[in-house]
């Protein structure tokens, strides 16, 4: 379809249209079919046709082309191309990278700040906050999303993503409590958290859904490059604007750090009120408009039935169960692995090195390397395919925490030898991050897509809780914090291991299917 106003409504969701000539086709979600009377229903596409403007609703002309004159207009907040809708779908992830990031170095300079406030057990539920309000958003927006429309819930996101910053920035314990202003802390953390897991199903998918009806063939890389890498981009800026402020402010004494932390906190609120802007103006996917217009026309011929709606989940069972479940696992394993090693990433330069806190942020450098990284594994997905892409992520990642966890007592000596390794397993490991969103945001159908890449991000989401609040403890059960931090290197490597298995044996190739038709 090349324009809103011409075209063939297209096959877009399993529905049961008997009537059409060889159409062979699975049940609508939630509905039960009742036969079209009405010559102008889909089901007649040989004497009608069916076209779609700007707003949620289509008109119908005949053969000649006459168009009715009483079209729905445009609405005014859809007046953005596909440029406005990368545009504003894209930058949330710079702006979720950055906050991503940033806690790396923060951990750092709280400690420094308030050693006697910020303990271990703070430190973990702090870094959970915000994984355990994404869960909230995943979910929460993916049905939304699906149900309601994908703008509105980029919109939501926007919004949060744009006041979390600013009450972040401006914590504060009643009297001066530093417990309470951790509470604080925390709170508004879950707060962010939920815009950022929003993020997913809501700009994911509608990046997925715009690629595909650009060119099918690239969605992947441009996905990829609109999504994951951003998101890199973004983890790295804020590494870089804590470099500036810690020289802006200094390190010594360490109260002199406490400005330098609120205002990396409060500053992605101004990237976010420009996204947030830039989305009001976005119009709708045209795979999600014409699901939509197809879906208002099966409610006036359908009647929901809690039978039809079984059907329907055991129908989703059957062609995708295998894969969702390949790609909830590794989900889960791969964020057990990277939350807790890039969490504590500050934490362990600073004991292997001994740095202070802006020098350990020039030693988070290294994580520039990752932008390259990411553009390079969007790339491989759609040259090598979803899959192989997948599996080679999952392998260099699983060397490179084994190496990493078995040399640690030599880190201390060499610590440019950790550095090193830390930067090539992120590396590796975007190859597989890559694969399952992409894999993620066009395997299903499209009204559960973003609800599904919720879900499955979820399940990241919470494998990076139980590897933050085991990471910890694991160290404190050994009598050192060197043979601590190597036993959880060597437990992540065993987690790569089984992604591996997992991952070979229940997920399936997804660079050839067609969204309109999952």
């Amino acid at each position: 379809m090349k324009g809103e106003s011409d075209g063939v409504l297209r096959e877009l969701e399993p529905v049961r249209l008997d009537d059409v000539e060889g159409v062979a086709a699975e049940p609508q979600w939630g509905f039960s079919p009742v036969t079209p009377t009405t010559p102008d229903t889909p089901t007649n596409l040989k004497a009608k046709e069916w076209s779609g403007d700007s707003s949620e609703d289509r008109i119908v002309k005949d053969e000649k082309g006459d168009v009715p004159t009483e079209a729905s207009p445009k609405r005014r907040c859809e007046l953005g191309g596909p440029l406005a809708n990368a545009l504003g779908s894209s930058l949330g992830f710079l702006v979720i990278g950055y906050l991503t990031g940033v806690t790396s170095i923060i951990n750092v300079v709280w400690d420094a700040i308030y050693p006697d406030g910020f303990t271990s057990d703070v430190n973990s539920r702090v870094d959970s906050a915000t994984r355990y309000g994404a869960l909230v958003g995943l979910v929460l927006f993916g049905l939304l999303c699906d149900l309601i429309s994908r703008k509105a819930g980029m919109l939501l996101t926007g919004l949060i993503l744009t006041i979390g910053p600013i009450l972040l920035a401006g914590s504060y314990g009643a009297n001066g409590s530093v417990n309470g202003m951790f509470w604080m802390i925390t709170v508004m953390f879950g707060f962010v958290g939920v815009g950022i897991g929003g993020e997913y199903p809501a700009a994911a998918v509608t990046i997925m859904e715009d690629s595909h009806r650009i060119n099918a063939k690239t969605r992947g890389r441009r996905t990829g490059y609109l999504t994951w890498a951003l998101r890199m981009i973004g983890i790295n800026s804020s590494t870089i604007v804590m470099i500036i402020l810690l020289n802006i402010t200094g390190t010594h004494p360490p109260s002199d750090m406490g400005p330098a932390w609120r205002v990396a906190l409060g500053l992605p609120a101004i990237p976010a009120a420009v996204v947030l802007m830039l989305r009001w103006w976005m119009r709708e996917p045209e795979v999600y408009r014409d699901y939509r217009a197809q879906r208002r026309m099966q409610v006036r011929q359908m009647r929901v039935t809690l039978r039809s709606a079984m059907e329907n989940c055991k129908w989703f069972v059957r062609k995708h169960g295998r894969l969702f479940v390949g790609l909830a696992l590794a989900n889960f394993l791969v964020e057990y692995i990277d939350v807790p090693l890039d969490t504590y990433a500050g934490t362990v330069i600073h004991d292997i090195t001994g740095a202070d806190a802006k020098k350990t942020a020039y030693i988070l450098l290294a994580k520039l390397s990752y932008i390259p990284a990411a553009f390079l594994a969007s790339w491989c997905l759609d040259y090598f395919g979803r899959k192989p892409v997948l599996l080679f992520g999952f392998a260099g990642d699983m060397i490179a925490v084994l190496l990493m966890g078995a040399l640690f007592p030599y880190w201390d000596s060499a610590p440019a030898g950790y550095i090193v390794l830390y930067s090539a397993q992120a590396c590796l490991e975007t190859f597989a991050k890559a694969a399952m969103l992409v894999m993620a945001a066009e395997a299903f159908p499209t009204g559960v897509r973003a609800l599904c890449v919720g879900i499955l991000t979820g399940f990241g989401y919470a494998g990076g809780i139980v590897g933050v609040e085991v990471f910890n403890p694991i160290v404190n059960a050994f009598s050192t914090k060197a043979d601590g931090f190597r036993a959880d290197y060597l437990i992540n490597g065993g987690a790569a291991a089984l992604a591996i298995v997992t991952s070979f044996f229940l997920t399936t190739e997804t660079r050839k299917r067609v969204l309109e038709e999952n």
